[in-house]
């Protein structure tokens, strides 16, 4: 320390400077309610699924999207769009991107998966979407899960 301001000083002025410090009041967080879609098989298509994605990409500036290490031909289409993130899941590969217009075509331009013996359940061909916007369209689309706020209407 200086000459002018002795270390015994400063300890005495910082522990009255920390005892005369009041805590903030902690203001928790209004909750978020989240909603839930299922699809259970008995569509015959995907055009439910198509209208729910539709809705929530528009305000999604990047996605994530989760596929099983055996599914090469989905990573191949998504790596078109995105790039590996680097996380250590054994079982498969998450790729991370920007959504554009070519991605949201895409996505909305998919059929609904039709040669898988789970197929009648599929709406989509990936595992897992999730978008920055807290949308997530998981187990190939048959669980949909939206911050309430973001819709104005039901499907």
């Amino acid at each position: 320390m200086t000459k002018d301001f002795p270390i015994e000083e400063l300890q005495k002025t910082l522990s009255e400077t920390l005892f005369d410090l009041e805590a903030v009041p902690y203001q928790q967080a209004e909750p978020e309610e989240f909603e839930t879609i299922v699809f259970d098989g008995r569509e015959k298509d995907n055009t439910k699924w198509k209208a729910l994605i539709t809705e929530h990409i528009r305000t999604a500036k990047t996605f994530e999207i989760h596929c099983w290490k055996e599914e090469t031909d989905e990573i191949a289409l998504v790596l078109q769009y995105g790039s590996v993130k680097q996380k250590n899941w054994k079982y498969g590969t998450i790729i991370e991107g920007n959504v554009t217009s070519e991605f949201r075509d895409m996505l909305l331009n998919l059929p609904k998966p039709s040669d898988t013996p789970d197929a009648y359940r599929m709406m989509t061909p990936f595992f897992g979407i999730m978008f920055d916007n807290g949308f997530s369209s998981e187990h190939y689309g048959t669980e949909n899960h939206f911050k309430l706020k973001q819709r104005d209407d039901k499907i």
